[in-house]
């Protein structure tokens, strides 16, 4: 069992409670994702900057760490052991970093989908080989829908929308919600 307290990813064991390992990380974290041994989170400061950390389910040793230059923690998804993670960008934000596809027990970055003028941002649909991102700017106006091949990151198809909210799918049809 994981989790996190603000301040360290714990392990404990599940059968008996038993604390495991404790990792400090610096700054508040975001959930815990965790797959093929490792376990990650997203942390930091505004005056540190933000990290993506790699951990070691096993004994909590560090694996990887990744920094994000954003001004805020990004959305993650994790699917089939990839992390999508997609950067908050605006005024703050030296530049765009749109989506960014990283191995998990590498932290090897696979690829990157640059969404500029975007300040929000996430996939939450990964199905057939496609990653599905529902991104909006703050004025409502760009929306969109993208669909982009898991395997390099490159644009499937895109749908201008209005006010979208996040995706979801059933039985090869994708849905969401309009403001």
């Amino acid at each position: 069992v994981y989790i996190s307290d603000g301040a360290s990813i714990i392990a404990f064991r599940g059968s008996d409670g038993q604390r495991l390992w404790n990792y400090p990380l610096p700054g508040p974290m975001t959930p815990l994702l965790v797959s093929n041994g490792v376990v990650c989170c997203s942390h930091g400061h505004d005056d540190t900057g933000y990290f993506i950390s790699a951990i070691s389910a096993k004994d909590g040793h560090a694996l990887w760490k990744y920094a994000i230059p954003s001004f805020r923690y990004p959305d993650m998804t994790l699917h089939d052991d990839i992390i999508y993670l997609f950067a908050y960008i605006g005024t703050f934000s030296p530049q765009p970093l749109g989506l960014r596809a990283l191995q998990i027990t590498t932290g090897k970055l696979l690829w990157s989908f640059p969404k500029s003028m975007f300040i929000n941002g996430s996939v939450n649909v990964v199905r057939n080989g496609i990653a599905y991102l529902s991104s909006r700017d703050d004025g409502n106006v760009n929306d969109s829908i993208d669909a982009l091949r898991i395997k390099d990151g490159s644009l499937v198809w895109s749908l201008k929308t209005v006010g979208l909210t996040s995706l979801t799918e059933a039985d090869g049809i994708l849905y969401t919600g309009i403001q």
